[in-house]
């Protein structure tokens, strides 16, 4: 158990992922993790029934009964685990994956926890990385562009299909009846601040990033040219104020603080995307620094003063992330998630048990062995399109080899696809400065950055760049944390501005990796050809048709 003296106070950082959620306690004192629990989520993500309707291709759900279940054990573990009591707890932060999705009735219940719906799809939640909207999002995209809506070049003029609005016209358009039910559309995490605090709000960052909110919403008048009846969406189904980052929406309810053992004096902070609550973790708070949050897709993050629409940049949005500031994302949608595709349907048997034998993870023998060889491999190019392309707003993407044969090996394909994970972040990079924004710091966050070495490495010699890398292991929990201090404020033992908090709370413990200059000499040459496959792919007819191959074999 970690020493505490009797005067600190805590807060704790809710961190709801894709497959399980984590608690830590913080110090707010200097960011010190006291304990953690996780939980995974008992259903995890549905992709194939709900019931006994089969889903089609590309659907992407999760239970809101997970969520509770999760937050009903790992609050009380990280109590009992520190010895704290409950009223040095003074605030609760939550970070979430986004855009996650549910429909609610006006009493915060998620549809599909309604006995009547449980068995319609639409009722769940949608998971961030739920593509079946794409022909709505198009839909939108195609209407903000000819009627050129201002809200649309906050977003490179093309919405995702992972976004909030896509997934609420799907339901209106599929399943009228859960459209008419629905007393509110809302994000996971801003469902969640409901739940604890029984006060409905939403988040600025959330809505900036995932809802086209720019100040205000879209016109009633850009919603009905989408349908006649589907203009009134905002003032029907979006009701809750908007509020800023580290911002109180009030204290936790009776019922969940005799639920969870909190003090009732706790106080609950709006909302944040997971990732972007890794910004003040490391406190890259400064001009030209870019953090990439590495996980199972990769998120990039700057802030700046300055508001410039950006091509590639998936969005850009004023106290997105730190009140008075842009704040710009970029994304790859799969890098964790194309290497672990890659691992549980295409390494043979063989390299697992040669692993275990040397008492070794399957990545780490895998990153030993890739490790000797040179950019390349022998040859092979991989395009990063697994799960498809932000950078393209092209979910309908898909993943590309090249230079593979008989006598290729399970080491050179796994770097191939380190490697295309690396020339995307450099792509990325790309986009700033040509807008006028050179990256001076690139810091590397997340499991991934600090278990993967070879990754590091690599992408260092791709971007010709130093890479800070943090070991802060949960980097969103304990920014969450941090905006949690802020809203509990500094007469209570926490802080009155993020920046505050961060320079107080984060992580300190950075280590930095430094390209070598010989490799990336080869990776610029190996750069290029990734940028012409991508060229020569992005409208690929082949392409096109295995897709639709693939979408018919779902029906």
């Amino acid at each position: 158990m970690v020493e505490i003296n009797s005067y600190d106070k805590f807060t704790i950082g809710l961190d709801y992922g894709t497959l399980s959620a984590r608690a830590v306690l913080v110090n707010t004192a200097n960011g010190e993790v006291v304990a953690e629990a996780v939980k995974e989520y008992r259903h995890g993500v549905i992709k194939d029934k709900i019931g006994n309707r089969q889903l089609p291709a590309h659907w992407a759900l999760q239970s809101a009964d997970d969520y509770l279940e999760a937050l009903y054990t790992i609050i009380p573990e990280v109590i009992e685990k520190s010895g704290v009591t409950k009223e040095r707890v003074i605030g609760i932060g939550i970070d979430f994956t986004s855009c996650t999705m549910l429909p609610a009735s006006k009493n915060g219940k998620a549809l599909h926890q309604i006995e009547k719906f449980k068995d319609h799809p639409h009722a769940y939640v949608k998971l961030w990385k739920h593509h079946a909207a794409q022909s709505y999002a198009e839909k939108i995209n195609e209407t903000g562009n000819s009627r050129n809506e201002e809200f649309i070049k906050a977003y490179n003029r093309q919405i995702s299909s992972e976004w909030l609005f896509p997934k609420i016209l799907q339901i209106f358009k599929e399943d009228p009846e859960i459209y008419a039910k629905t007393d509110c559309f809302i994000e996971a995490g801003d469902w969640l601040v409901w739940q604890l605090s029984g006060n409905l709000k939403r988040s600025i960052c959330h809505s900036g990033y995932k809802a086209m909110w720019q100040g205000k919403y879209p016109s009633k008048e850009y919603f009905r040219s989408l349908d006649k009846e589907f203009g009134n969406v905002v003032e029907e189904k979006l009701p809750g104020e908007m509020i800023h980052l580290g911002q109180s929406v009030g204290n936790i309810s009776s019922r969940m603080a005799e639920k969870l053992g909190l003090s009732y004096k706790t106080v609950i902070a709006s909302s944040v995307i997971d990732a972007h609550a890794a910004v003040p973790a490391v406190n890259a708070t400064r001009e030209g620094t870019m953090v990439a949050v590495i996980g199972t897709s990769t998120c990039h993050l700057v802030v700046s003063e300055k508001l410039n629409y950006l091509q590639g940049v998936n969005g850009v949005v004023k106290d997105g992330i730190i009140e008075d500031l842009y704040a710009y994302e970029c994304g790859q949608a799969a890098v964790g998630d194309m290497f672990d595709w890659f691992i549980r349907n295409q390494v043979s048997k063989h390299y697992f048990e040669a692993a275990a034998e040397m008492n070794m993870g399957i990545h780490d023998y895998l990153s030993e062995r890739a490790s000797s060889l040179n950019p390349g491999g022998r040859g092979i190019l991989a395009l990063d399109w697994w799960n498809g392309s932000r950078i393209d707003n092209r979910p309908d993407l898909s993943g590309v080899l090249y230079g593979f044969d008989l006598d290729t090996k399970a080491e050179e394909i796994y770097r191939a696809l380190i490697e295309a994970s690396g020339f995307g972040t450099k792509l990325i990079i790309e986009k700033f400065e040509r807008g006028g924004m050179p990256i001076k710091e690139f810091y590397a966050c997340g499991g991934i950055s600090k278990k993967n070495q070879l990754l590091v490495q690599i992408y260092a010699d791709i971007l010709d760049f130093p890479i800070k890398v943090s070991y802060l292991e949960h980097a969103s929990a304990v920014g969450a944390a941090m905006y949690a201090a802020v809203a509990a404020g500094m007469k209570e033992g926490g802080y009155d501005t993020i920046q505050d908090a961060a320079e107080a709370m984060a992580d300190r413990h950075v280590h930095t990796v430094y390209p070598h200059k010989e490799r990336t000499k080869m990776y610029q040459q190996l750069y290029e050809l990734y940028r012409e496959a991508r060229e020569e792919n992005l409208n690929s007819k082949v392409l096109q048709k295995l897709q639709d191959m693939k979408n018919d074999a779902r029906v």
